[in-house]
């Protein structure tokens, strides 16, 4: 089975359709699968508009991602714009524990979900590959820019604006503020963090990508 990711030079595409488990929870035999995930997903967005931290915020790699109960409360959407190969980013969900617990919150209530852990990585990305949906059309807008990228520029942007602010209250010290501006920029591309720029930004490159990596090795079912 080939993989169903798509790819706009950095930026990949991922789609899901999960069938949510249906009935009543054992332990809670008044609630459905589908009212609990439902209050999983809303505790999740309250964060998230409040600006709060989320499990997703330790995944660097991930633009957006997005959850959708569809089809009269039987299935759950899932679509994920990420840098990087199918592989390495499901690899990002499985190696941080509280990323995987995150995510175990969520698919749990869907049908023949393995678990997210970096000791059964197989079987989850066989049960994501198994749920995958090929992309028809994918756009992006900034397909040459990474998350670690965006997040640069608008570091980059917000010492710009500093700058251009000191200019108005002091337009003689020009050479001084934008010697200024020159160390700052330079400290913020030595940071090893996300906001560290790609080497693209600093130096252009013709768009390429490697051969992606074997997503699930052929392995025989457990006896």
């Amino acid at each position: 089975m080939t993989s169903t990711e798509t790819n706009l030079e950095q930026v990949s595409a991922l789609t899901l359709i999960t069938p949510i488990r249906q009935g009543f929870i054992p332990e809670l035999p008044t609630v459905r699968y589908v009212d609990r995930l439902r209050k999983v997903l809303t505790a999740v967005q309250q964060k998230v508009n409040a600006r709060e931290f989320t499990v997703l915020d330790r995944i660097s790699t991930v633009h957006f991602a997005r959850w959708v109960i569809i089809d009269n409360d039987r299935n759950l959407l899932f679509t994920s714009n990420f840098d990087g190969s199918l592989s390495s980013y499901l690899r990002d969900f499985v190696n941080d524990p509280q990323v995987a617990e995150g995510l175990n919150q969520i698919w749990g209530h869907c049908e023949e979900y393995p678990g997210a852990s970096a000791q059964h990585f197989q079987r989850f990305a066989q049960w994501v590959r198994k749920y995958s949906v090929p992309t028809t059309c994918f756009y992006s807008a900034t397909p040459g820019l990474t998350v670690r990228d965006v997040k640069w520029l608008y570091a980059f942007k917000e010492r710009y604006d500093a700058l251009v602010q000191k200019l108005q209250a002091r337009p003689e010290a020009l050479a001084p503020l934008f010697h200024q501006f020159q160390q700052e920029v330079l400290l913020l591309g030595q940071q090893q963090t996300p906001a560290s720029p790609s080497a693209h930004l600093l130096a252009p490159r013709p768009p390429s990508r490697e051969p992606e990596e074997v997503l699930v090795e052929p392995r025989r079912a457990a006896s």
